[in-house]
């Protein structure tokens, strides 16, 4: 298993600790790396339909890091932290817009304000599809971030 501190070193469009991109998602469930978690995400613009979600085997409720497969279903396609993300050694959660812009020393593609999440809670997705990361925020602090291999 990856250290607490390497579990969570994003190297955008490569990797996230010891895990990467597109490595295979059985694989990683035989070794217990992985275990599949009860949550499924079905939706309807995505034309993969329903995929089954992954998280460690030692968080199985996927509470820190979600695991999506990429279209194939089978290798790894996005990660999505709640706990912690590092780049360069620097945490993302927490960050608000403006820090996060500072810290991945770019601006943001596209801002979608006031979207509703399944629970209802309001939050702001900004894209940043340079290096994969998509982080949500809730009263302008990260509370999320996706990262994923965004094709051109």
């Amino acid at each position: 298993m990856p250290t607490s501190k390497n579990r969570y070193a994003l190297i955008p469009e490569v990797s996230l600790g010891s895990l990467k991109f597109g490595q295979r998602i059985d694989a990683l469930v035989d070794e217990k790396i992985l275990v599949e978690i009860e949550t499924s995400y079905d939706f309807p613009d995505d034309e993969r339909g329903e995929f089954r979600v992954y998280a460690y085997s030692d968080d199985p409720d996927g509470d820190d890091v979600r695991i999506l497969p990429d279209e194939d279903g089978a290798t790894i396609g996005t990660f999505c932290c709640r706990e912690s993300i590092m780049v360069d050694g620097r945490e993302l959660i927490g960050l608000s817009l403006q820090e996060l812009r500072q810290e991945l020393k770019m601006e943001a593609d596209q801002i979608e304000e006031d979207f509703e999440v399944y629970d209802g809670d309001i939050q702001t997705i900004a894209d940043f599809d340079g290096l994969g990361v998509q982080a949500w925020l809730r009263d302008d602090k990260v509370v999320t971030v996706c990262a994923s291999v965004y094709e051109d």
